[in-house]
């Protein structure tokens, strides 16, 4: 099994039966998905875009969804962003109020830089990229 990073729409219509998740979940051949939904006080979710990590025995069906981008894998992370990753980003962080900043250089800086600002209560996320 490997592991690959992904901004991915949130689904679900956060029921016992129906949770707010990442959309990879739904695919096929996935094993795990650990995704970083930030929530406002009732529980909902303040986006509709989470940061995930997926393991699985083929990304294929996750890579053919639509509305779920891409960073890497974990030997990407150092890897700087290539224009177009920063336009395609662009896109989902304008839903964060975000934008592509000066530092975001590699994927690691993004992921990293998004956490620290919408997750601050999961900070032992940063573990997984060291």
């Amino acid at each position: 099994m490997a592991e690959r990073y992904y901004i991915a729409r949130i689904v679900g219509q956060g029921t016992e039966g129906d949770p707010y998740r990442a959309k990879p979940g739904d695919a096929a051949n996935v094993q795990r998905v650990s995704a970083c939904i930030a929530t406002d006080e009732q529980g909902q979710p303040r986006f509709a875009w989470a940061l995930c990590r997926v393991i699985a025995t083929d990304f294929s069906a996750v890579e053919a969804m639509s509305g779920v981008f891409q960073l890497g894998s974990r030997a990407d992370l150092d890897r700087a962003l290539t224009s177009t990753q920063k336009a395609a980003i662009k896109v989902i962080l304008q839903e964060w109020q975000e934008n592509i900043g000066a530092t975001d250089i590699r994927v690691r800086d993004l992921i990293t830089r998004l956490i620290r600002r919408h997750y601050p209560y999961v900070n032992d996320v940063l573990e997984a990229f060291p």
